[in-house]
């Protein structure tokens, strides 16, 4: 248990105590969730799974990487990193072949960590994803322990419990006792033999002292013949044979003991080191796999990396929806992926939305990270508009470049932004990016063929409006598609009322009329509030939700684009006018409702006609005369 407050054990040598006021200082709170979570991973007891959630584009990889960094500082701390000699290393073989470690009761202070990362996508195409994970532990022992592994593989250590008052670590084995005696025995006997063979055939006595030492060296490393075979047929490639082959039977437990023996020689690596060694496993892209891989190597957490006093700290980074989604698709599990997943996370750890300084700091660097790219590239712009001639072309490079990437933070810093862009760094970047094309089609002097006439008189009011209307579409791509689309059928269905009641008026002789009524009434609709237009045709949306349920999904809370709504103030002329701008509004969402009202158009024309024919008929004869 700790005995001290997490923000005081993350105080570094040096440093001044860290109060409550500043302690958000040095970073965002997302610094402080990892560096929190490694300081707890540094001090409970092992195996521990951690599920480390959050949705997509959270920036879960930077947030790993953070973890990480943390837990190697905690070592640095201890003292436990320190090199390898060439004498600790041949001693580190005479024990794994001579000894035997002794158990204690007194748990070494430093702790050494191993960081092993794990993509599953990689292995996705595999038949056992799953094995995956024994293959990369295996790269791990074998890349960087080959020789002590492969050692270590062939004399197979165990831990020896002795009486408590014996202080000794090792005690030799029992047959390296009779390895001994009995080697000692073949040199004597093979330098007596030689010693008087060669006095009766005549020779010096160093020569008879170099044939037997020759001798005894040949015969004493028969026994270590093992060793030079491991090292050059690995654990890793035995696996890969096991795993081509057509009899999959016992494949399994095969894998489980091998993972038993990567377990055992860490824990006598730890032995030799003094000091603890915990093995961190980052499972990163799992959520990316198919279902039937997902559960498969979720099982293979459970049976292969959770035995007792195994040294592994499994991080899980995923997007637990997708998991549940994808237990609840398998055949093979229970119904409930929530409880299927909680059996076998051991320390959940879902990250809280992003805070507002979170939000700021990516967004600043999104758009250091694109100045400082425009900045090397102003030179080559600046030589290729010099033979365009382009007058154009060297001011929008020039705003780009410089100035409007200033500007575009502050419209982009302002409330709507920090309320309904989450920390996704994927989508802020892609609203930032939707902003910045659509700042240089209006300085390169791009007009709307159709729409109201909006002044942009004032360019930093129109960014903000540009900023409002690409999270609007970037967010609920859906619901304003559906606007867009009712919008549209109301226009048309004016013009076509219009048109019927002109060609009316003409066959009874009265001339041209009724223009005014129509711009009137197209006036009307377009200076109407967005959200009040969008109530009136909620209804008809909730009839066919089951219908477009996949586009409705791509939205975010439907609550918070009313609320959204109603604070931008917009109207449907806006939203036509905008319309034009919103490069990132997929339009075959559009098409998709446009089908959809015109399907149902379809079928109450015909109920209607079914119900009361002779009106119908009565109707269309008067409108024909």
């Amino acid at each position: 248990m700790m005995s001290k407050p997490i923000y005081i054990s993350l105080q570094r040598k040096g440093e001044a105590p860290l109060d409550k006021e500043n302690r958000e200082e040095p970073g965002t709170n997302e610094t402080i969730y990892c560096q929190a979570l490694a300081e707890t991973l540094h001090h409970i007891p092992l195996p521990v799974t951690v599920g480390l959630y959050a949705p997509w584009g959270r920036g879960k990889k930077r947030l790993l990487c953070e973890i990480e960094d943390h837990m190697r500082w905690r070592s640095k701390q201890n003292g436990s990193e320190a090199a390898r000699t060439t004498y600790s290393l041949l001693l580190f073989l005479w024990h794994i072949i001579f000894a035997h470690p002794l158990l204690r009761s007194a748990k070494p202070e430093g702790i050494h960590y191993i960081f092993i990362n794990f993509n599953a996508w990689e292995y996705a195409g595999c038949d056992h994803t799953w094995a995956g994970i024994v293959t990369t532990l295996l790269d791990e022992m074998e890349g960087n322990y080959r020789i002590l592994f492969s050692t270590f593989r062939s004399f197979g250590v165990k831990f020896k419990e002795e009486p408590v008052m014996r202080k000794k670590k090792w005690a030799l084995k029992g047959w390296s006792k009779l390895f001994w005696f009995g080697l000692l025995c073949l040199f004597l006997g093979l330098f007596l033999s030689t010693v008087l063979t060669r006095l009766k055939l005549g020779g010096g006595l160093w020569k008879s002292v170099a044939h037997t030492t020759t001798a005894v060296l040949g015969a004493s490393t028969l026994p270590f013949m093992s060793c030079t075979r491991n090292i050059f047929f690995t654990l890793k490639k035995k696996l890969q044979a096991k795993m081509n082959a057509k009899d999959q039977l016992g494949f399994m437990h095969f894998v489980k003991e091998e993972v038993k023996t990567i377990t055992h020689f860490l824990q006598f690596m730890a032995f030799e080191e003094d000091r603890e060694i915990r093995v961190v496993l980052k499972i990163i892209n799992l959520d990316l796999c198919t279902p039937d891989k997902v559960v498969a190597v979720l099982d293979a957490i459970k049976i292969l990396l959770s035995e007792e006093d195994a040294p592994y700290i499994t991080i899980l980074v995923a997007d637990p929806g997708i998991l549940v989604d994808s237990i609840q698709s398998s055949k093979t599990t229970c119904s409930n992926g929530y409880l299927y997943l909680n059996r076998i996370i051991s320390l959940p750890f879902s990250l809280p939305r992003m805070s507002c300084k979170g939000k700021r700091q990516m967004l600043t660097g999104i758009l250091n990270g694109k100045r400082k790219r425009g900045q090397d590239c102003a030179t080559n712009l600046e030589t290729w508009a010099h033979k365009q001639n382009s007058k154009g072309v060297k001011e929008a490079m020039g705003s780009l470049a410089t100035e409007e990437v200033q500007h575009i933070f502050q419209d982009l810093s302002h409330e709507n932004f920090e309320d309904y862009v989450p920390g996704n760094f994927v989508q802020m970047n892609r609203v930032v990016n939707t902003v910045l094309t659509i700042r240089s089609m209006l300085d390169l002097g791009y007009k709307p063929q159709s729409g109201l006439n909006v002044s942009r008189e004032d360019d930093r009011l129109a960014t903000k409006e540009v900023v409002d209307w690409v999270i609007l579409a970037h967010f609920w791509p859906c619901r304003l598609s559906w606007i867009l689309q009712c919008a549209e059928d109301e226009q048309q269905e004016e013009k076509l009322i219009e048109s019927r009641a002109r060609g009316s008026q003409l066959k009874q002789g009265h001339g041209r009329g009724g223009g005014g009524d129509l711009q009137d009434k197209a006036s009307k609709r377009d200076s109407k509030a967005l959200l009040p237009f969008y109530e009136d045709n909620a209804l008809e949306l909730d009839k066919i939700k089951n219908d477009v349920r996949k586009l409705l999904e791509l939205d975010a809370d439907p609550d918070l684009f009313r609320t959204f709504l109603q604070k931008s103030h917009f109207t449907v002329g806006q939203a036509r006018y905008f319309s034009n701008f919103l490069i990132n509004l997929d339009f075959s969402l559009k098409r998709q409702f446009e089908l959809q009202r015109g399907l149902n158009h379809i079928v109450r024309r015909k109920n209607r006609e079914g119900e009361t024919p002779s009106a119908e008929k009565t109707a269309g004869l008067g409108g024909e005369g």
